[in-house]
């Protein structure tokens, strides 16, 4: 008690504060304008994809290629001309970094993040957009901080309050929020710390849903109760095929960035090369872009049921494309990627299960969204914020136990493996641009 008083009088807690509301609105309407410049992004793409295909049958496959690559060429120009390689890659690993140094970040990143993320996931790229939100977000916090000439540890408090304010409105997830900033971004246990990142979370969190009418990611699902053991068994033995997915994506993103690194291309080229390799895997698989990732993940925890091999073909091919995207140099997060590609997990191991050994559960209908906290949980290192994204994001109390096992599961099998966290994986492309 004594504690909280000796805080509240605190003019630096006072003064943070005060900043803290105001961020929290400002973080909102940066992750909603965030969204709806992707979306008229996409349809700006999708006119220069008309003119290259002249309205015909026989070249639509040219237009699929050529906008991704496009998209890319863009990106490329635009990190050298700016000179600016924090904004390549995934984001998240650059935030980390200033959370570990001093808090700044330039405030270039605030203006050149989004234009850059917006031109690689609306012309195609196999990314998410919660890593360049979080960024933004951060760039935010920390612009304001050193606008008002505040102390190191004040700028970080504030960096990380931005981030997670525009990562809960962006999803509608508080709670996960908050404990991202503790598993992944920072281990601050300060009471001031700690107030401030809530007021920012509420206030963006509120400012999204009742300023915005934005609520973020939601899936329907139903609820399950009365599990047997039988089942629990299975939800292990799903949470470890998580955890083998998660390992083979971090292995898929430093193998793919070796291969980029050594090509004899100038920088500025490698994303559109990216994009142009992106494009054609697209021509087999049309969900890989990040604005078609989300109806499917949709329609899977909604009930539909894809074939095993279409499942894992699509697997295989989202974590190619995505390794081929960020590390190339375009601009979008891991975040997107890893829930479609739990979800296809989940689904895939509850056909499996079905279809060969004849075992049916209802249970098998939330395997999309146990796959999507294993995932989430073992490639992020982030089990916690796994576990509270998804009960947040599909409002669904009863599912904690055995979201808490697939997620631990996959966590415990990235351990062994000695895998690291993908938000600790910084991209090779964001370190020489």
């Amino acid at each position: 008690m004594l504690l909280f008083v000796d805080t509240m009088r605190s003019s630096d807690f006072g003064t943070l504060l005060l900043i803290s509301l105001p961020l929290g609105f400002l973080s909102a309407l940066l992750a909603v304008l965030f969204h709806y410049a992707i979306v008229v992004g996409v349809e700006y793409f999708s006119v220069f994809s008309q003119l290259v295909a002249h309205d015909t049958s026989s070249t639509w496959w040219l237009a699929v290629v050529l906008t991704p690559a496009l998209g890319g060429l863009l990106v490329g120009v635009l990190l050298t001309i700016t000179r600016a390689p924090e904004v390549a890659g995934e984001g998240v690993p650059a935030v980390h970094k200033a959370c570990s140094h001093n808090g700044h970040i330039r405030t270039r990143v605030l203006f050149l993040k989004p234009l850059a993320s917006v031109i690689t996931l609306s012309s195609g790229g196999s990314a998410g957009r919660e890593g360049p939100i979080i960024q933004i977000g951060a760039a935010l916090g920390s612009v304001v901080g050193q606008r008002f000439k505040l102390k190191s540890d004040e700028i970080k408090t504030l960096l990380i309050a931005g981030a997670c304010g525009a990562m809960a409105a962006t999803f509608g997830t508080p709670l996960a929020a908050l404990f991202f900033a503790f598993e992944v971004l920072r281990r601050d246990t300060r009471f001031t710390a700690f107030l401030i990142l809530i007021s920012t979370i509420v206030v963006s969190s509120l400012s999204a849903v009742y300023v915005f009418g934005f609520k973020g990611l939601q899936f329907g699902a139903t609820e399950v109760t009365g599990l047997s053991l039988l089942e629990y068994s299975l939800i292990i033995l799903l949470g470890i095929c998580g955890g083998v997915c998660a390992v083979g994506f971090g292995t898929t993103l430093s193998y793919v960035g070796k291969i980029f690194d050594k090509l004899p291309i100038p920088t500025m080229f490698l994303p559109a090369l990216g994009g142009l390799l992106v494009g054609v895997l697209t021509l087999g698989v049309p969900t890989l872009p990040e604005h078609a990732s989300y109806p499917l993940m949709n329609d899977i925890v909604s009930g539909t049921t894809l074939p095993v091999l279409m499942a894992l073909l699509i697997i295989v091919a989202k974590i190619v494309a995505t390794a081929l995207t960020i590390e190339s140099g375009g601009s979008g997060g891991i975040f997107a990627p890893l829930l479609l590609i739990g979800v296809l997990v989940g689904s895939a191991f509850g056909s499996t299960l079905e279809t060969i050994f004849g075992i049916e559960s209802m249970m098998f209908t939330l395997f999309p969204l146990l796959g999507m906290a294993a995932l989430l949980s073992g490639a992020a290192h982030a089990p916690l914020t796994a576990i509270v994204m998804v009960l947040e994001m599909s409002d669904q109390t009863g599912l904690l136990l055995p979201l808490a096992l697939s997620a631990y599961t996959a966590f415990a099998v990235t351990k062994v493996c000695k895998s690291r966290s993908l938000y600790h994986h910084k991209p090779r492309r964001e370190q020489s641009v």
